[in-house]
């Protein structure tokens, strides 16, 4: 599989609402792989790129999962195990990464591959801005492209906690697809997706998307909550927030 290797997607994320106003937007992002066995052996990582440490990019393992003291690796092998994906060959790891010691990442995703690189397992980690997680478990058969499931955390305070998702998407490879539908009641009111393609995570790439896009982690929250504004003046309702969900992972897959 051609995405085992550790590596960096550059591209679009683009938002669109069609209820109960149409808006849409996009931005441009930056994600990498990583291999997670990389936070115990180091990996073969640019200098630019350090692992629970200060850089330039970093990835920190408390940024994901429950922060249990087993690790990253051990907690999200303990959720694919839950939803009956067999113990993982490796588990690769598509995020942002943290720019300066910043970051925050709307969804980052976790792969489990097989001793063939077949993806048997996909894991959607949402956060909002408000320091909340939540994660969608899926054991893949024969087939990544498309899976539902209900939705649990509260994301936007225009949407209620109702409806569900439907995850697009292709396996990683030169080019990075996902699309994300929301519906509720059987009508979609909100989709997001994200296309990228694929360069080798090298210091030279890290440099160019540090130039192209400064400060982008920082940039991603501000257009959030700049969106947001616009929102309002357009007079969508907000949303009471409630509480987060109990359970820290959902797995349940109803068809929307």
């Amino acid at each position: 599989m051609s995405f085992v290797q550790n590596a960096l997607y550059r591209g679009t994320v683009s938002h669109t609402r069609k209820m109960p106003v149409k808006h849409s937007f996009d931005y441009p992002v930056f994600y990498a792989a990583i291999d997670l066995d990389s936070f115990e052996t180091g990996g073969d990582l640019p200098s630019l790129l350090s692992l629970d440490s200060f850089n330039l990019f970093s990835l920190r393992q408390k940024d994901y999962g429950d922060q249990t003291p087993e690790g990253l690796k051990d907690y999200i092998r303990s959720v694919f195990s839950d939803v009956g994906v067999k113990t993982p060959h490796k588990i690769i790891l598509l995020t942002m990464p943290r720019l300066f010691g910043y970051t925050f990442n709307p969804i980052s995703i976790f792969y489990a591959l097989d001793a063939d690189g077949d993806v048997t397992g996909v894991v959607y980690e949402v956060h909002n801005t408000f320091d909340e997680r939540h994660s969608y478990a899926f054991a893949i058969s024969d087939d990544l492209t498309h899976h539902s499931i209900e939705k649990s955390l509260y994301v936007s305070p225009f949407f209620h906690v109702e409806g569900g998702y439907r995850f697009t998407q292709i396996v990683p490879g030169q080019k990075l697809k996902l699309g994300i539908q929301y519906s509720v009641e059987d009508k979609t009111v909100f989709s997001a997706a994200l296309s990228a393609k694929r360069s080798p995570l090298t210091n030279k790439t890290l440099l160019k998307v540090f130039f192209l896009y400064p400060l982008l982690t920082l940039r991603v929250t501000a257009a959030i909550h700049f969106q947001a504004l616009r929102l309002w003046f357009k007079k969508v309702p907000l949303t009471s927030k409630p509480a987060p969900p109990k359970q820290a992972v959902s797995s349940k897959s109803p068809p929307i």
